[in-house]
């Protein structure tokens, strides 16, 4: 499919079964297209663009109800016969394809393009993420004001000492050499999180309710597979207005089941700490319905889900307040 508003898909079919080209036949999925365009069906489409992260792969776009206005019949690069169908997109939905692109512009101009609709600042991390965060806000262009009183930091107060009190770490040893030589199970970090790895690519790779990283304690450098929460953003985001729920966070790039985007930054306080005006409150022990993966466990040899706690016993509640700081 080419354009945006309104494409034109290529029909199926059109080679033997040798590989050969040959002409494309009223068949299948064109039948089914011709049969929508004369009853005035609604036809959904998905659009299916490479994936940034991955050049071989793809990613998938659901781009909402278009309908078949008409089709023709043209010679292909091939020489051979070929369907074209002409779609154009219902109004009153949600952008779909048309966001993808969009983010595709803001990955080339960068975040201090100030001629985007919205613009309203380059960076509210103020430089101290590796990537800028941008402000925008489309709701109404001419509002350049931004929460001023928000101080941006990149690590919490108090959290280390609320989960474990007065433990002491010794690190693990030097059979954990970094990169891409990181993940002996002889680490004693990985150890502790059964003897594997649990990242890959910077994706989850197993459901556990606490999860051991290396820290600067031990002898592995800051390249170390088992760092991955330390290294700090790597996704593009930005912060945007909404029409009525104020500020938000979104992504320019697809975002992969699993994937680290970022510390959850704030003061660790306890239950009888928060005061009851504060509306940027976190409880990291409320236990939520139990999180299923979209996988069965067995194919990568995990216990079955009845198995698994989702629970981590902590040493005390944990609640984590971005009224004063945060990210």
């Amino acid at each position: 499919i080419s354009t945006v508003g309104s494409p034109v898909y290529t029909g199926q079919g059109g080679t033997c079964k040798d590989g050969k080209p040959r002409d494309q036949e009223l068949t299948r999925g064109n039948l089914a297209l011709v049969a929508s365009q004369k009853k005035g069906n609604e036809v959904r489409v998905i659009r299916g663009v490479e994936d940034p992260s991955d050049k071989k792969g793809k990613v998938y776009i659901y781009d909402g109800l278009y309908v078949v206005t008409h089709y023709w019949i043209e010679k292909g690069t091939t020489g051979f016969n070929e369907f074209k169908f002409n779609l154009v997109r219902q109004q009153d939905q949600p952008p779909g394809f048309a966001t993808w692109k969009l983010a595709e512009e803001l990955m080339k101009c960068g975040s201090s393009n100030q001629l985007r609709k919205g613009f309203v600042f380059g960076d509210i991390s103020l430089g101290l993420e590796a990537l800028p965060v941008p402000i925008v806000n489309e709701v109404d262009e001419n509002d350049k004001e931004w929460p001023l009183d928000f101080n941006y930091r990149v690590s919490s107060k108090n959290l280390s000492m609320m989960i474990v009190p007065n433990h002491q770490s010794t690190g693990c040893n030097n059979t954990c050499k970094g990169g891409q030589s990181c993940g002996d199970p002889m680490c004693s970090c990985i150890q502790r999180n059964g003897g594997e790895l649990q990242y890959d690519n910077r994706i989850l790779l197993y459901r556990r309710p606490m999860i051991y990283e290396c820290s600067d304690l031990c002898a592995c450098p800051a390249d170390c597979k088992n760092r991955l929460t330390q290294s700090g953003l790597k996704l593009r985001l930005e912060v945007f207005k909404t029409k009525s729920c104020g500020w938000g966070l979104r992504s320019w790039e697809p975002i992969r089941a699993g994937t680290f985007i970022c510390e959850l930054v704030g003061t660790a306080k306890g239950r009888d700490e928060i005061e009851e005006d504060d509306e940027y409150v976190f409880d990291t022990s409320r236990v939520y319905k139990t999180f299923r993966w979209n996988y069965e466990p067995e194919l990568v040899g995990e216990d079955c889900w009845d198995q698994v706690s989702e629970v981590y016993k902590l040493w005390s509640e944990i609640l984590v307040s971005a009224r004063a700081f945060g990210n």
